[in-house]
């Protein structure tokens, strides 16, 4: 996990140019790049089963033709705390719909907003890291 903790060390600052969900793929796809140093990098997070994004401020994260500083990337290997996530409050009222349970792995923050994710693994750029599911 340390060359794990490098590579995210190394992604601090760095710019958001492009940002994707394959949710039917299970991928969640960010583009960074640091303009000091005329580098860019990929990261996926692969064997996504969920994701919440916070914005204390409700203002869009993501703008369209402008850039957002990616301030911290962290990664817990016991998770951020827990997640529920309810198909149905109406189905789930009636017993009809099970409780899952998230426990997010990686936290991204940009200023004051965080993008929480469980993922089975990380490949930043070619450097893929399998995690160990916590559930």
């Amino acid at each position: 996990m340390k060359k794990l903790e490098s590579q995210l060390m190394n992604l601090y600052q760095s710019q958001l140019e492009d940002f994707s969900l394959e949710l039917s793929d299970q991928r969640i796809r960010f583009k960074t790049a640091k303009m000091d140093q005329n580098s860019a990098d990929e990261l996926v997070f692969d064997g996504v089963k969920a994701f919440f994004y916070a914005d204390p401020n409700r203002a869009p994260a993501f703008n369209n033709g402008t850039t957002t500083e990616l301030s911290s990337i962290v990664f817990c290997d016991k998770g951020f705390g827990e997640f529920a996530i309810i198909t149905s409050l109406e189905d789930h009222q009636r017993g009809e719909s099970p409780i899952e349970i998230s426990i997010p792995n990686f936290n991204l923050c940009f200023g004051d907003a965080s993008f929480f994710i469980e993922a089975n693994s990380i490949t930043i750029n070619e450097n893929r890291f399998a995690l160990k599911p916590q559930h």
